[in-house]
């Protein structure tokens, strides 16, 4: 079990290859396998070459600076940009004539984290690839003083832009889910199913990633994410499987990613 956004960060040595493409002879970065932008402390050395750290790189923005951005403001949640962080966010009065958007300073901000819940995917669950698979929005309220902000507001009726980009959040998962198990397990140690929903191909996503169900399983308030891989039979076949729980600190839902099949097992 990794847990991530603790006061303590980790250090994978470098696997030797780029673990995405798998290209040894090209310089490589460091990676962190949740993206610091989220607080993510934990990371593998020389392990993603230009071109991959470039992908993975604007995958984490369209999260970070998207849907992300509200929750990395209230949270606190590490930033290079300090001196931009905005100290005030807008939020929308619904009323019968229309909506209109003002801002609010942070510390009177009423924020419900919003995030999605997903159906187990299409690969564990039995489901063919072609058949539909479902969402559910899980509003999650974690200020201790909501109420009184809300209070703040008067009696209309107030919502958030919780627009989510859900391919940009599938392809983040898949790449924590395939740098966790790499830093644990080994580059090359499976032979990986989630490469193209990395690298933006049109692919079924929920194939390879969906939900557990498991909702409001919460970790102390400083640890803010947590990741756990393992292994498990498929029809016969030992795949590796990885449960990413993104802002595990408010209880959001755990994702079930099936990473790879083992390559003993190919």
């Amino acid at each position: 079990m990794i847990y991530t956004g603790s006061s303590n960060g980790l250090s994978f040595p470098s696997p030797g290859a780029c673990i995405y493409c798998g290209d040894a002879a090209m310089p490589r970065s460091r990676e962190h396998i949740i993206p610091y932008s989220l607080s993510g402390n934990w990371v593998i050395q020389d392990a993603s070459c230009a071109s991959c750290a470039d992908i993975t790189s604007k995958i984490e923005a369209r999260c970070s600076r998207g849907f992300f951005s509200e929750i990395r403001t209230h949270l606190e949640l590490s930033t290079r940009r300090k001196k931009r962080r905005p100290e005030a966010l807008v939020i929308t009065e619904v009323s019968k004539s229309g909506e209109i958007q003002f801002s609010l300073p942070v510390k009177d901000h009423p924020y419900r984290f919003t995030t999605v819940d997903l159906e187990p995917c299409t690969y564990l669950g039995g489901k063919d690839a072609s058949e539909t698979t479902h969402v559910r929005a899980v509003a999650i309220k974690f200020q201790q003083d909501y109420e009184r902000r809300i209070s703040l507001l008067g009696s209309g009726s107030f919502a958030h832009d919780s627009k989510i980009d859900y391919l940009a959040l599938y392809a983040l998962l898949a790449k924590i889910a395939h740098a966790y198990a790499a830093a644990e397990l080994g580059h090359g140690s499976y032979q990986p199913l989630l490469l193209d929903v990395i690298y933006g191909k049109p692919v079924p996503v929920s194939t390879y990633i969906g939900g557990t169900g498991v909702i409001g399983e919460m970790t102390p308030w400083n640890v803010i994410h947590r990741c756990r891989v393992f292994k498990e039979d498929i029809l016969g076949i030992q795949h590796i499987l990885c449960d990413v729980q993104l802002f595990s600190n408010l209880g959001a839902p755990i994702y079930r990613i099936a990473v790879g099949r083992s390559i003993n097992a190919c």
